[in-house]
């Protein structure tokens, strides 16, 4: 990875994983007070979109997965 690349690499995984994160807490937030389905489904969106940014992000810099 060339160093100009660092910066703007580690701040889309960085969001990327704050996206998950923030699914995480909507899920146990909303099945706290609400006892529904509906926070699991806050956790598959965030969940995937930030699986998606994590994989269009790596692609970009690195050329591939691994």
């Amino acid at each position: 990875m060339i160093e100009k690349d660092k910066k703007p690499y580690t701040e889309k995984m960085g969001k990327a994983c704050i996206v998950m994160g923030c699914g995480m807490i909507l899920t146990g937030t909303v099945d706290f007070i609400t006892n529904t389905f509906y926070g699991w489904v806050f956790f598959g969106v965030c969940f995937i979109s930030g699986l998606i940014s994590m994989i269009f992000t790596q692609l970009k810099y690195n050329g591939g997965l691994f």
